[in-house]
């Protein structure tokens, strides 16, 4: 639970207590099957190619699931703040493992999956093998990062992954991603990126669709992107209106090569950007939408027909059989989980009572 809430940008609990946990069920379980997630629980230290990571870390993004949210009125004050209209830039959030990739004088050097405080594990082979070991328009140029996260392509995961016994997307880049992948099993990894900052500002641009721009010209995969101009406190929620349009098009036309858990809106400029500050982890001049009939976590209700238990490694865990629910993205949803016998004590789950659920995609 600690480890899902700070991944969502929303941590439970500071460092030292969550650290006090980790030890903890290391002592009490140390064949947990939370130890094995694609967390970065040991932090590597920086070194003299990490001066990029230390001045910008790896951030969360706030999540804004409907204009009256508290997180949206947030970003409406920050561009009121700013006195000024700004152009928005907004990007598919792809649903992937969040890595970085250094390149010295132009030529691709190491690389990490991002880290808790610091940086995580070392990928440079598997970076190595999906992005460009030489960009020459950096050959110049001291230290670049780019930023990105590392994907499947769904029809790559239909076609050769599931038939593996693969459950997902997601759960294929985190098999992929280990320090055991094969050279056959590296073909089907992919990175998009979304972020590229040189150490002293050697390479300068004024706008993340710049960024993209650059990004794209030296050869590399960037998200499908869009933009509005001109955009106050005043007319934000026609703005993202129109994002959403723009994007819900996409996935109405099955146009999106990667699975995608909502958008990401920036500020586009960046020094307007960055004068916006953060807020812990998060930066305040960007959010990410879950809303819209693809990205809405909405919550949903049903009838339980039946509950089932399902053994897992250490005990059984009950599902609810549900009358089938479709969400407002067409998805079916017929089984909910219910974690442990407490939960359905304590709503009175069983057959022939109502369940409420959130539905996120």
């Amino acid at each position: 639970k600690l480890q899902d809430a700070a991944g969502m940008g929303k941590p439970l609990v500071d460092d030292a207590l969550y650290d006090s946990h980790v030890r903890l069920l290391k002592q009490l379980k140390p064949d947990s099957s939370v130890l094995n997630r694609n967390w970065e629980i040991e932090d590597n230290d920086f070194n003299e190619y990490d001066d990029v990571l230390k001045k910008y870390g790896m951030s969360s993004i706030t999540t804004v699931t409907d204009f009256d949210t508290g997180e949206f009125q947030r970003f409406k004050q920050v561009i009121r703040d700013l006195g000024h209209p700004v152009d928005l830039f907004a990007s598919v959030k792809e649903n992937g493992h969040g890595v970085r990739a250094v390149y010295l004088n132009g030529r691709l050097y190491t690389g990490s999956t991002r880290g808790r405080y610091k940086k995580g594990r070392d990928i440079t082979r598997h970076l190595k093998a999906v992005l460009p070991n030489y960009v020459e328009a950096w050959k110049n140029v001291k230290l670049v990062e780019v930023r990105g996260e590392m994907l499947v392509k769904i029809s790559d995961f239909e076609n050769y992954l599931k038939p593996t016994g693969l459950k997902h997307p997601l759960s294929s880049v985190t098999s992929l991603i280990r320090d055991s992948v094969t050279d056959a099993e590296l073909k089907y990894l992919n990175m998009v990126c979304y972020k590229v900052i040189s150490s002293d500002g050697e390479l300068e641009l004024d706008t993340l669709s710049d960024e993209f721009g650059h990004l794209k010209e030296c050869g590399f995969n960037i998200p499908q992107c869009t933009g509005v101009r001109g955009v106050t406190a005043d007319n934000l929620e026609m703005a993202i209106d129109r994002i959403l349009e723009v994007f819900e098009d996409l996935m109405d036309n099955d146009m999106l090569e990667y699975s995608c858990d909502g958008l990401v809106v920036s500020i586009n400029n960046n020094n307007d950007f960055y004068s916006t500050g953060k807020n812990g982890n998060t930066w305040n001049g960007n959010i990410a939408l879950k809303m819209g009939k693809y990205w809405e976590q909405n919550i949903y209700s049903s009838t339980i027909e039946e509950v089932v238990f399902i053994p897992g490694k250490s005990y059984m865990t009950p599902k609810a059989l549900i009358t089938p629910v479709v969400t407002g993205n067409g998805s079916e949803v017929r089984t909910v989980p219910l974690y442990n016998i407490g939960v359905m004590e304590r709503y009175h789950y069983v057959p022939g009572e109502t369940i409420y659920f959130r539905y996120g995609g």
